[in-house]
């Protein structure tokens, strides 16, 4: 009796364990727990403000920025979230407020369009440089070896030319 009160209690230890690693696994990985940003904002504000520049530090979005005005930008969105405005308001916000550069992402039409056609269409003009100068350099190992015979000359006459060749080079002292 004594042994089976020892496995049933070893049996109970070893569930317990694994119901606590289980849990600190789900506390780890926030099952259960709405997202948080070190700011104490939710993830639809922590997500809107990702994709905006801060003002006033360069490089940093207003998502991760400690700034005052970052934080009024956190805020503002809050604030407009809560009013049910959807992200392309919040972000149109923003743009009248503080011009194009608020953007991280610039937008996909005018002169900044460029930002996003220019390097495929660079990459795919390289691409067909690198193709043509290969299919160039594979005619030109394709090519006919010539020959004195294939040019319609006689041996001696290829012989005569290059011993004239030899006499002027060492005329001009080469």
């Amino acid at each position: 009796m004594v042994g089976s009160a020892r496995g049933l209690s070893r049996s109970v230890a070893s569930m317990a364990m694994l119901a606590l690693l289980l849990l600190a696994l789900a506390q780890s990985l926030g099952v259960g727990q709405e997202s948080v940003s070190a700011y104490g904002e939710g993830e639809d504000v922590r997500r809107i403000a990702n994709k905006l520049q801060c003002p006033v530090c360069e490089g940093t979005s207003a998502a991760d920025s400690p700034s005052p005005v970052a934080q009024g930008m956190r805020d503002k969105i809050q604030e407009m979230l809560a009013d049910g405005r959807s992200e392309k308001e919040i972000m149109s916000f923003f743009v009248a407020v503080y011009g194009d550069f608020v953007l991280r992402e610039p937008p996909k039409t005018g002169l900044a369009a460029a930002v996003w056609w220019v390097p495929p269409a660079a990459i795919a003009v390289g691409l067909g440089l690198v193709y043509t100068l290969v299919w160039r350099n594979r005619r030109r190992k394709n090519a006919p070896v010539l020959s004195p015979a294939s040019l319609g000359l006689a041996d001696g006459e290829i012989e005569r030319y290059r011993e004239r060749l030899r006499e002027e080079m060492e005329e001009r002292g080469g």
